[in-house]
């Protein structure tokens, strides 16, 4: 069939609008700030895919630093599936890293550039102090515990809890009288004879998933010296904690705490 040259120039503008309608840039969907921090085990392999949309199909390439990425034996990514892969993590990895989704339309290249992520690997350090303290109070007064010299425990989230260190069974709060916070802090809304039995008290870190770390890491050992009153009074509520300056990451939960004696 034979066109005139006013329908072949038609039929072209037709062509060249429907590439354009068909074109989709790049878009990265994953990671994004919901998924920037990755944890692996010191050895393990470790894997972060880069997730993407677009037609055509990008393809992808990872920074480290925000410099292009240099494959080696060990560190080595897939630019058609995204996947960037470590064979044995180490702390030599950890760092950040960002990936880059690409396409073309009409010969030029198109990117987008994904949020920086950090990989992290996962450790469970010892206390730097272990010395035991002597902590002095009077019964019915208010008392806190600090979960001190924690070193750089890194974990998805650390768990705080409090021992005896004589059973090293978990302590009991109470029904609320004693108050572990989010740093670690064992608050005693008010210090009664009892407390002074237990041998001592240690603070304990652990990842939150047995998997990370099977093991708890003991701080120090308080022991605690109370005081006993002769009569019993009612003491007015008093406002000892709080955390009302508070950081949080977008998209994450924030907890804002306070801590009361009386």
């Amino acid at each position: 069939m034979a066109y005139t040259l006013a329908q072949a120039m038609i039929l072209l503008t037709v062509s060249e609008s429907c590439l354009a309608t068909d074109y989709i840039p790049p878009k990265i969907t994953f990671p994004n700030s919901s998924f920037s921090d990755f944890y692996f085990q010191n050895g393990a392999p470790a894997r972060v895919t880069c997730m993407g949309d677009g037609r055509p199909l990008p393809t992808f390439q990872w920074l480290e630093n925000d410099l292009e990425m240099q494959p080696s034996l060990n560190i080595n990514y897939n630019p058609i599936t995204g996947d960037l892969n470590i064979v044995r993590f180490s702390i030599r990895y950890q760092t950040s890293y960002r990936c880059v989704a690409s396409n073309q339309y009409q010969q030029v290249n198109v990117s987008t550039m994904s949020i920086k992520i950090h990989l992290w690997q996962l450790r469970l350090e010892n206390f730097a102090s272990t010395t035991d303290e002597i902590k002095h109070v009077m019964e019915y007064r208010y008392l806190q515990l600090m979960c001190r010299d924690k070193k750089s425990s890194i974990a998805p989230k650390l768990t705080y809890n409090w021992y005896n260190t004589d059973t090293i069974g978990t302590l009991n709060l109470g029904a609320g009288r004693l108050y572990i916070d989010q740093d670690g802090t064992l608050h005693f809304t008010y210090a009664l004879l009892g407390d002074r039995n237990i041998p001592g008290y240690s603070c304990g870190i652990s990842g939150s998933r047995s998997v990370d770390f099977p093991n708890i890491q003991l701080g120090k050992k308080y022991i605690i010296n109370v005081t006993e009153v002769a009569t019993s009074e009612n003491i007015k509520p008093k406002l000892e904690y709080s955390n009302t300056v508070h950081l949080a990451f977008k998209n994450s939960t924030g907890i804002l705490e306070c801590m009361y004696s009386g």
